[in-house]
């Protein structure tokens, strides 16, 4: 699997499963959040790639990543819509395998909690990896 692959496969994932999230902003697409309404931003961050095989299996790479989701709701309404999606994206991506991409627990993103311009975004962080055979 290429990583053009990889965002395909995450994407259609995302698109097809998340019928109870908000609208997805994609990576350096133009969006403009409706007022009012909650989205989410979505990135797709990879890592590096290592060598996971031995002996006859000495061609087989692990490449690891993250979905990177940032849920944006406006801002003084509360945390319960942000855990309504959080237990969405748990039913689409927590311990799943899906076209050779395997993800796991969805968990709250590195960086704290922000209220900015309205709205309030709380970060998710997705690991996931795929194998390639080289």
């Amino acid at each position: 699997m290429t990583f053009a692959g990889e965002r395909l496969a995450i994407e259609s994932r995302l698109n097809t499963l998340g019928g109870n999230l908000p609208e997805i902003a994609w990576a350096n697409v133009s969006y403009r959040p409706t007022a009012g309404q909650a989205y989410m931003r979505v990135e797709i961050q990879n890592s590096t790639g290592r060598l996971a095989g031995l002996g006859s299996s000495a061609d087989l790479y692990r490449y690891r990543g993250i979905i990177a989701i940032d849920l944006i709701v406006p801002e003084h309404t509360g945390t319960e819509t942000i855990r309504d999606y959080m237990d969405a994206l748990n039913v689409v991506f927590r311990n799943k395998q899906f076209d050779g991409i395997t993800t796991m627990v969805p968990q709250k993103g590195e960086y704290m909690p922000q209220s900015r311009k309205g709205w309030y975004k709380f970060p998710i962080a997705i690991p996931f990896y795929r194998d390639e055979v080289a």
